[in-house]
């Protein structure tokens, strides 16, 4: 066993790097939450320039088809584009 001395001395500095890692978790966990609050960001950006652009994300009316097809009187298949959705 370890006389007094030396296990004061060893709990010391193992609470001074328990204290450190805590702290450096904190850290970490700030971090975190701001590249997911990041990342929402993102996301709902898209989600809405989808919508303006009329995508919506695959659902329904892909891309806008019928604007384009009004425009150039012809569909994205035959301008040679992959479909985005059902015709």
């Amino acid at each position: 066993m370890l006389a007094n001395g030396l296990q004061a001395d060893l709990t010391k500095k193992r609470l001074d790097r328990a204290g450190k890692l805590t702290s450096a978790l904190a850290d970490e966990g700030v971090r975190w939450q701001q590249t997911a609050d990041n990342i929402q960001l993102a996301t709902d950006l898209l989600v809405r320039a989808c919508s303006t652009l009329g995508l919506g994300l695959g659902l329904g009316n892909a891309g806008g088809r019928c604007e384009r097809e009004a425009c150039t009187g012809r569909s994205a298949a035959e301008e040679g584009e992959a479909s985005l959705g059902p015709a």
